[in-house]
């Protein structure tokens, strides 16, 4: 069963150090990666990329039912969806935050270039997943396919995960992306829902559009039901 909830998004002020929330690894940071083209298309500019990066902040403002949030009035809604894995062609790697641009621009465009040497299109839009390390992040990017790809460079077969997840579908500027996360955050606080894995993001427009769309997905389960 499908659970829905709007979440208003936190207040720029509400960024705290890292660590101070549950799901501190699981933050992006200010400054998406640029969103690549959408997936129907197999050339990807490198200029447009999001710079990924973690986040931490504590979250605060969380409201159920139809609340509106604090940026233009715009309020998250979060549901939990069950999915299905699916295959991917994806580059993994690390980068410190002021590489992750460049990273997924090469990697979009690596696997673009594998998958039109395999006569494969892409299966839905791109997207990237991200953990923390250390002193960098460990990226995993490229495009969900029809079938497994063979391997070639840096392109290996991939998944996106199945299993129970939150999400919300973000509206507007990369920058803006941490308060999705706060406001999934938070409704999983209030709702008896722990995550358990790293999230990734899909995106869903190309980035020159007034408000591209960004989905967030963060592997959860039920604490009622452990």
């Amino acid at each position: 069963m499908t659970e829905r909830a709007t979440v208003s998004p936190p207040k720029p002020e509400s960024k705290m150090p890292m660590g101070r929330s549950a799901m501190s690894r699981h933050r992006l940071d200010a400054g998406r990666p640029g969103c690549p083209p959408i997936a129907t298309q197999v050339t990807v500019s490198r200029a447009s990329r999001p710079p990924g990066g973690p986040y931490a902040g504590d979250l605060r403002h969380c409201a159920t039912g139809r609340a509106r949030g604090d940026r233009g009035g715009m309020g998250y809604e979060v549901e939990t969806v069950d999915l299905q894995p699916q295959p991917a062609a994806v580059v993994r790697g690390d980068a410190e935050l002021d590489g992750i641009a460049d990273f997924l621009g090469a990697a979009y465009g690596e696997v673009a270039q594998v998958l039109a040497s395999e006569g494969l299109a892409p299966a839905g839009p791109p997207f990237a997943r991200y953990s923390l390390h250390d002193r960098s992040f460990g990226i995993e990017a490229g495009f969900p396919v029809a079938r497994t790809v063979t391997p070639e460079g840096r392109v290996v077969a991939g998944q996106i995960p199945g299993g129970h997840a939150a999400r919300t579908v973000h509206h507007g500027s990369y920058d803006d992306l941490p308060a999705a996360y706060e406001a999934v955050e938070e409704w999983l606080a209030h709702n008896g829902y722990v995550p358990t894995g790293d999230p990734w993001e899909t995106y869903l427009d190309e980035p020159d559009v007034p408000e591209p769309r960004t989905l967030v997905h963060v592997p959860c389960r039920s604490l009622r039901h452990a």
